[in-house]
């Protein structure tokens, strides 16, 4: 009787525990492609003798907010301006870092749209991003940067992007640094 009923409760509340955590790391761990873009970035670094910056998880919530942000407008900018119903924007990157779980003295950020077509993997991905950061002298600055020692990357998908009327798939990406 009583011993069986307070088993199955605990039993509940232990599943559902489980089942909530695994959620939790779900919804904010890195994917095979953050983990591929970030690797290349860092491959770049140490080409250049630099050192590569180091993942950090809590960090990872950052770009990925400001990822799904730049998806939700569909267009890509650094600054959370236009309010998007259901979704709580941080205006500047000051902002996005004083509302992360990070202990931080100055940070920067790398943003992009990417279109997927004729990329066959996360290694053409992440190789159009690196390309498109060095043709962009401010992006290029921040990747060859010794000021920053951790960082986070995220890309999202979509099927839209503003500045195009096909119905490609795009990546939103976002990179934050800091140190």
């Amino acid at each position: 009787g009583y011993d069986y009923f307070y088993y199955l409760c605990s039993m509940k509340r232990l599943i559902t525990t489980l089942l909530l955590s695994v959620l939790v790391f779900i919804s904010y761990s890195q994917t095979p492609l953050d983990h591929r873009i970030f690797k290349t970035l860092n491959e770049y670094r140490v080409s250049k003798d630099l050192e590569p910056w180091i993942w950090t998880q809590e960090l990872f919530p950052m770009p990925l907010h400001h990822s799904n942000y730049m998806m939700l407008l569909n267009d890509i900018e650094h600054e959370q301006g236009t309010d998007i119903p259901n979704f709580t924007e941080h205006y500047s990157l000051d902002d996005r870092f004083n509302n992360s779980d990070v202990d931080w003295v100055t940070g920067g950020e790398n943003v992009a749209v990417v279109n997927c077509k004729g990329l066959s993997d996360n290694v053409d991905m992440s190789k159009k991003v690196l390309k498109m950061w060095i043709n962009s002298p401010p992006h290029h600055e921040l990747l060859l940067s010794t000021i920053y020692k951790y960082g986070a990357v995220s890309a999202i998908y979509s099927k839209t992007w503003v500045g195009s009327k096909n119905s490609d798939f795009w990546n939103y990406i976002t990179l934050n640094v800091y140190k």
